[in-house]
């Protein structure tokens, strides 16, 4: 089974009195409402259709973020949790950074401050919300980051980890943690634009439509894809 192409809002996902809100056109802001449906759209009909992902059995980290109330997000450890979670993939920058470190990790299994976390963060606990998910991966908060022997761990760990999640955030447009998940772009990039074709022959007219989309690889250059790490993340994500 597939979508169709033109990707109307089901009633069956979304309450009725969000039907005018959740736009089934594609607009210019990746984390507008009408982007994040058409995700969630997408999401729901991989989980139930596409072998791979039905099949596929999920890992837990170490810890995970739990972002059941976005406002209050804090660590748990990630063992024998069931269920699916997210993950992050974002460049660093050279701006001052908060993660987790020996000195403060066990206050973030009680909470992690939002004012104090970048900008990209925040945006991927609130789209991972949104999107109804209750867990969320950042290296920097559930990596310590003051010990060699955690990072070590984890780093070996990394293939499993997004390989196992249901979904990988990728901040694409930015070169730092502070600039954010959301970006403005032509929706033509990434939604798939319908097509008629007509045609006549003698007295015979036909006509057809189908859709057709931008190939991936002609897209323009962005600063996530410079990160050696990346390579690992869109490969297994």
């Amino acid at each position: 089974m597939s979508l169709d192409p033109q990707l109307y809002i089901s009633k069956d996902l979304i309450a009725d009195q969000h039907l005018k809100v959740y736009s089934h056109h594609s607009d210019k802001s990746t984390t507008s409402s009408a982007s994040l449906a058409l995700a969630s759209i997408w999401i729901r009909n991989c989980a139930k259709h596409h072998i791979p992902c039905i099949r596929t059995q999920r890992t837990f980290p170490t810890r995970i973020i739990n972002v059941s109330n976005p406002e209050r997000p804090f660590i748990e450890d990630g063992q024998c949790r069931i269920g699916d979670y997210v993950t992050l993939s974002y460049k660093w920058g050279d701006g001052v950074r908060y993660t987790s470190s020996k000195q403060n990790i066990e206050d973030h299994y009680t909470s992690i401050p939002r004012t104090q976390l970048p900008t990209t963060f925040c945006e991927a606990i609130d789209i991972t919300y949104n999107l109804g998910f209750q867990w969320l991966w950042i290296d920097a908060l559930c990596i310590l980051q003051d010990s060699t022997i955690d990072q070590a761990n984890e780093i070996d760990r990394m293939g499993v980890i997004f390989r196992s999640s249901a979904l990988t955030l990728f901040a694409c447009s930015t070169d730092n943690a502070d600039a954010g998940l959301s970006s403005n772009r032509d929706p033509r990039w990434v939604k798939p634009c319908k097509l008629t074709l007509r045609a006549s022959f003698d007295e015979h007219h036909f006509q057809c439509s189908t859709y057709v989309s931008i190939n991936r690889l002609e897209m323009p250059s962005v600063p996530l894809f410079t990160r050696g790490w990346v390579l690992q993340e869109e490969v297994l994500a």
